[in-house]
């Protein structure tokens, strides 16, 4: 990609000037020859080790090249990070969808980890809290909205094992299930003992937990409900 941005520029040319843009000082334009051929950030040209006078070849046009593209991707990801948060998995999935490379967009999601701009765990259990906030949810439901969420599987299997740590799953959904029972008034008994097994099956839970909270909610039945 390197000799393709860089194409017109002619061979043993040297770089003639590095100049900070006056509308931002952390900015650098590199000129070879009388054309300035790229902006990239004044880290990057002492990370690259660009000077006057040296000598520009191909190596030097794609380690250039890179510079710009990952600026590029910074910008992006910061862009997005503004708007909301993002696990490392999905900045990198956004990143490809805007065209930048894999193993770029890999990098920038590192860079801003590291930074502390992205954190999986707090992310992910900002989502778990969210998800159980007002309907029950089996660990293995929590666990399966993490991944979707790309956080990695060992991760999300220990935010959801431990969000739920001290929650008793069969009350929960029975709670749940009583609610659901109130709100259908006009059903039969039949018919709204399926739609919640139903529910409780979306959100997760096993035939176990689903038996029990119907053993429960048929313990003590609504007087208001239609005969089956």
């Amino acid at each position: 990609m390197g000799q393709q941005m860089f194409a017109n520029i002619a061979p043993a040319t040297t770089i003639t000037a590095i100049e900070p843009l006056r509308s931002d000082s952390t900015m650098r334009r590199v000129r070879v020859g009388r054309k300035t051929i790229a902006t990239v950030r004044a880290a990057d040209v002492d990370a690259i080790g660009l000077a006057v006078g040296l000598d520009w070849t191909d190596q030097l046009a794609q380690r250039v090249q890179r510079a710009v593209e990952t600026h590029q991707a910074r910008r992006a990801a910061l862009e997005l990070l503004n708007r909301r948060a993002y696990s490392c998995g999905e900045l990198i999935d956004r990143l490809a969808r805007r065209g930048h490379s894999n193993q770029i967009a890999a990098s920038i999601a590192q860079e801003f980890a590291t930074a502390g701009s992205i954190d999986d765990d707090v992310y992910g259990r900002a989502i778990a809290r969210e998800a159980v906030a007002t309907k029950p949810a089996s660990q293995e439901f929590l666990a399966r909205k993490l991944r979707g969420r790309r956080i990695p599987d060992d991760l999300a299997q220990r935010i959801a094992r431990e969000t739920l740590a001290d929650v008793d799953l069969v009350e929960a959904a029975t709670q749940y299930a009583r609610k659901r029972l109130h709100a259908m008034p006009m059903v039969s008994r039949t018919t709204a003992t399926r739609r919640i097994a139903a529910a409780l099956a979306r959100r997760g839970f096993d035939a176990d937990t689903i038996a029990a909270t119907l053993g429960r909610l048929n313990q003590a039945p609504l007087t208001d409900q239609p005969a089956t």
